[in-house]
């Protein structure tokens, strides 16, 4: 990064693939040619502008709990010992599991509870989608300052379908330029 520049960083994400088998949570920084997603314990992935074929910025909506920014590769790159083509960096929103046993304060939910909690769910999701749209938007602007070009892809949801472009039934949803369904491992992008 060059002197007088300021950083960027989206902190707490998860990458995919893994790095080495199990989930790996680190921060992400754009650069002057790339983004690097770096973790506590000194590993590293570096993503190239100039590498980058198609990036996309997928928002929470009521039926997913991530939030994302998947980068499809031109080359592939190295991760955990392994060439990939695809990288996401994702975090997820609101409360993924409730406490069954519910130890502590009160015993029940009631009514006006449970509205609060979904109604502090929504705004945590919409929170999550602007931060990470502004991100992306800062990554468009990096790599244009760069001379090398990357595009912002938002999936359309409500146009999506279900198929099976692997091994299961996914949902695939249309871009720009591009069918892709990246919410789950093994990610599928398709070019038109």
């Amino acid at each position: 990064m060059s002197r007088g520049q300021r950083s960027e960083m989206l902190e707490g994400l998860v990458i995919r693939p893994n790095l080495l088998g199990k989930k790996t949570v680190g921060n992400l920084t754009i650069h002057k040619n790339g983004v690097r997603f770096s973790t506590s314990k000194g590993q590293a992935v570096d993503v190239c502008f100039s590498n980058i074929k198609h990036c996309f910025f997928q928002p929470c909506s009521p039926e997913e709990i991530i939030v994302l920014i998947h980068f499809n590769l031109k080359q592939p790159i190295s991760i955990g010992n392994k060439p990939v083509n695809d990288v996401q960096f994702f975090k997820e929103s609101g409360v993924a599991a409730e406490d069954i046993n519910m130890r502590g304060g009160r015993q029940r939910f009631n009514d006006m509870d449970e509205l609060e909690q979904e109604e502090r769910e929504r705004i945590q999701k919409k929170r999550l989608n602007s931060k990470f749209l502004n991100y992306a938007k800062f990554i468009e602007r990096q790599a244009e300052d760069n001379k090398t070009p990357v595009e912002i892809d938002i999936p359309e949801d409500h146009l999506a379908f279900f198929g099976c472009a692997q091994k299961s039934v996914v949902k695939i949803r249309p871009t720009k330029n591009c069918l892709v369904a990246i919410s789950e491992f093994p990610f599928f992008v398709l070019d038109f």
